[in-house]
């Protein structure tokens, strides 16, 4: 048992070298059948592949456009003004939309992965707790809004009473 164990690992070693020399081989073969072809040199490849890289637009167009609505809301949702080139491009309903969402989403757009948000805005996957990307949702959740009213706290917050402040002084 052991010498069958034993001639079939030498076999098993054997192959990678089988295979490299059958390839040469066979590459031998093919240059043979075709008189005409003459390998490429290698550092033409590279030169060829410098130029098409140097030519070649790293990000396409909607990727930019979508890390500007990125960038606009990363901006929007830390209170700055964006600056007037990143909007350039952008639709009016992505420029409505940005508008009408509040801080708080405009945080997860602003770290969403360009894939999530593609597909939100495509309206495939939405992103869960953002407002989604067409122009009946916005303009409802606009209306909605205007029509919030103001939370107890905040209107106590900003006009306190002076009936009660006057009376919290008189038990003194």
């Amino acid at each position: 048992m052991k010498r069958v164990l034993a001639m079939v690992a030498k076999v098993l070693a054997a192959i990678p070298v089988f295979v490299l020399a059958w390839s040469v081989d066979l590459g031998r073969f093919i240059l043979k059948c075709m008189p005409g072809y003459r390998p490429t040199d290698p550092s033409e490849l590279v030169e060829q592949y410098a130029e098409a890289v140097e030519q070649a637009q790293v990000t396409p167009a909607a990727d930019q456009r979508l890390e500007h609505v990125r960038q606009i809301a990363g901006q929007l949702a830390a209170g700055q003004m964006p600056s007037e080139d990143l909007s350039d491009g952008l639709s009016p309903q992505a420029v409505q939309w940005l508008g009408v969402m509040s801080p708080e989403m405009l945080a997860m757009v602003a770290k969403a992965k360009p894939e999530e948000l593609r597909q939100h805005m495509k309206g495939h996957r939405t992103i869960r707790g953002l407002l989604a990307y067409d122009r009946e949702s916005v303009e409802a959740y606009a209306a909605a809004v205007a029509q919030e009213p103001e939370p107890e706290i905040e209107r106590r917050r900003r006009r306190p009473r002076p009936e009660r402040l006057a009376a919290g002084f008189a038990r003194v």
